[in-house]
Order: structure tokens, then sequence, then C-alpha cells
């Protein structure tokens, strides 16, 4: 079987989708089951075309017509097509398209839901209902979104993120040392206008305190503005965004992990923050509170509240040993991420060990859900993934096998 992976390339700001993405199609490279290609939804335009990148409504009308004669082109070697969406927006613009494209060519569907963010809007149209009762599986990575599918009647997989140990290897912090980092964009949603603030408390207990911040974003410019207006200049700095094996190297520099999102699903940060033994401090959001526990894996406190997450940070400074057993332990319990049993799980959502009542295994026609759960059978093994990725980067060859490391994002 080949599928279709459809999800964002890790051109310009990057995101979880992009990091995670990349690390599917790196993990299948090689699978004798999975064989992997990769279409990102952000494809560079062509030279002739670029004048009206800067013009934001207008390049959408430009890129729109290429993605979608991409997706075409490609689904009529695929069995299915797997689409990562994270926005009710990319959903409308990417996804809806990609199902149309999907049912006119007989193919499969997999929605990859990412997101909490405009559900209301999400879970109130009738464009997305109707799309969702027609989509043969809808995957999600936490039990947090899966609840919120649930809500609004639609039951779905869910996958975890992939977490590469490889990548972001485990050290104890001891000595712990006051270098904090927070890996997330600087965004609206991941609060980091509060680190800044929460940072500034910490400093006067920890005059020799450090915060990494790495990211890029619209709010650059009013954070740094932040920095200078409470004298942080000299301790914080201002990374910038850079690809996922930089970050783990950032990670090694760093001893408190800090996040501040108001906003959030199941972030791929403090899982690589749990991987390398960085104690982690967060604010209680979204799906957050269901991947750690208070006090045992990580210390939460509530969302928008600077101070009490700087309370927190100087509470793991005074309690060495509390932070060295809590980051302990949060490692522990990363086995759910591991590849070898998000593999298994990959492998029942694409049909091809015994899918469980509730999967929907693919047919070539792509049923609707209800007949699917009803017929379901074993499968034929021998996938061909091809992942559709974001806008921004210069366009793959539209089946290539991933037969060497050359072949896989960044």
């Amino acid at each position: 079987m080949r599928v279709v992976i459809i999800a964002p390339s890790g051109v310009g700001v990057i995101g979880g989708q992009e990091v995670e993405s990349a690390l599917l199609f790196r993990h299948w490279h090689g699978d004798p089951e999975v064989d992997v290609a990769f279409l990102p939804n952000n494809p560079a335009s062509p030279i002739w075309l670029r004048k009206f990148e800067q013009i934001r409504y207008l390049r959408t009308v430009v890129r729109l017509p290429i993605f979608l004669w991409s997706v075409w082109r490609a689904a009529s070697r695929a069995n299915a097509l797997h689409a990562f969406s994270a926005s009710y927006g990319s959903f409308v613009l990417n996804c809806v398209p990609i199902w149309l494209i999907s049912k006119l060519r007989g193919k499969a569907f997999v929605l990859n839901y990412h997101t909490a963010r405009d559900w209301k809007r999400f879970a109130s149209s009738r464009l997305a209902q109707s799309v969702l009762r027609r989509t043969e599986r809808i995957v999600v990575p936490s039990p947090f979104l899966a609840a919120k599918f649930e809500e609004i009647g639609f039951p779905t997989c869910v996958v975890p993120n992939i977490i590469d140990e490889a990548r972001f290897k485990y050290r104890p912090r001891n000595p712990l040392r006051p270098a904090a980092i927070c890996t997330r964009n600087l965004g609206p949603d991941y609060g980091i206008e509060v680190v800044i603030e929460a940072f500034a408390i910490v400093l006067r207990h920890q005059p020799s305190a450090t915060l990494y911040l790495i990211g890029d974003g619209p709010l650059r410019n009013k954070l740094e503005s932040l920095v200078q207006a409470l004298g942080l200049s000299g301790h914080v700095q201002f990374c910038g965004a850079m690809p996922n094996e930089k970050v783990a190297e950032w990670y090694e520099r760093a001893d408190i992990f800090v996040n501040a999102s108001f906003l959030d699903n199941s972030p791929l940060s403090i899982l690589e923050a749990m991987s390398s033994g960085v104690p982690v401090v967060t604010t209680a959001a979204g799906g957050i509170p269901s991947m750690v526990c208070h006090e045992g894996t990580a210390l939460l406190c509530p969302v928008g509240n600077s101070r009490a997450l700087a309370e927190q940070v100087v509470r793991l400074l005074r309690e060495p040993e509390l932070a060295l057993n809590m980051a302990h332990r949060a490692h522990g319990e990363l086995g759910m991420h591991h590849w070898a049993l998000v593999r298994q799980k990959w492998l029942e959502v694409y049909g091809c060990h015994n899918p469980t009542p509730r999967d929907y295994s693919f047919s070539s026609q792509g049923q609707d859900r209800a007949l699917q759960e009803s017929k379901c059978s074993k499968r034929r093994t021998g996938i061909r993934l091809a992942l559709y990725a974001p806008a921004g980067q210069a366009h793959p060859k539209l089946w290539r096998r991933a037969s060497s490391t050359a072949d896989i994002p960044s």
C-alpha cells in the first residue's frame, strides 16, 4: 500500500508539525513494511511567481493550484493520503482539498490533527463536520485532543508523538545550574512574555541566571523590547529558529525547561526536555496535565501567571534533589513515545496489523467509516508512504523512495 503523508516541511518558523513529520519520515526509512515519500504542502513557488510571495492573500491564491496539482499527481500512485493539520485555516485550505482529491481518486484519507486552536470554530463548522463524517481515520497525538473529538461525536485513534532519544540524550542535572531554556516559537499562543517576566523574578534570587529562547515568530521585536525594558539584556539570549538537531545542543546547555503556553496539546518541546533529563516547569495549558504529573514528572502552574511560574523555578533551584528525581521519573515515562511502539500504532492505522474494532482499514475506494468498521480485515503489508508537507521548501520528487538519509527533510 502507498500512503501520501502531507505535512509541513520545516522551512522558516519550525513548529511541532514540521518536526514530527520529519521524524516520521526518517523513522520509516528502510522499514520492511512501509515505503515512504514526502510531499510538502508549502512548496517553493517558481521564480517567476516569487514576487507575489510578500502579498498575503495573493500568495495563497498563487500557491494553492500548484499544491493541489502536486497532490493530484501524487495520489495517482497512492492508496491513501495522510494530511497533517494544526488549525482550522490549514484544515480548510489544505485538508479539505486533499480529502476531495482522495474521493475523486478513490483513495483513503487520514486526518492527522494536532491542535485545539480555533476549536469552537472547527467543531461548529458544517464543512468540517461533513468531511469528518467521511474520513476513514482521524488520528490525534494525545488523549486531550481525542476527548475534544469525542465531544463532537467523532472517534479517533491516538498515536503519540515520537521522541528521538538518540538526539535528545539523557543527562542528570547534578548540580542544577540556573540556566533555563524555552523552545517555543515567539507567537501569541506560547506565552513567551510570561516566561520573560517570570525570569525577571528568578533573577532577583539567582543573579547569575540565564535564559535561552529558541525559536522565532511575529512577536520577536516586542519581546526583545520587553527584555530591554526589564533590564535583562545580559541574561536573555534570543537564539532564533533552528533545525531540531541543533535544538538538542541547546538543551545540553540548559538545566531547567520553562514553558508558559496559553494553548497547547502535546508539545514536543516538553518531550524533548524530558528525554534530555531537563526538569520541566510549565503552565497547565490544554493537554499538558495529561502528559505530566505535578511534582511527579513536572511542576505545573496556572496559565498566564508569571509569579507562580517563577516560584516553581526558584523551588527547583532550592530543591535540586526534587529536580533530579522529577527529571529521572519523567524520562522513565517516555516509553509510549519510542519508535517501536509508535510504529506499531501507525501500522494499525494503515491496516497492516490486525486492526481493533474501531480501526478502519484502508480500501481502494475509501468507503465511509461505518462501512469500514463492519468490514475490517487484514491487509497486505508493504505500505508506501508519501508525506504531504507544508509550503516553503523546494519540491521533492513526488514519489521518491526513502533510499538514503539525504532524502529525509531536516
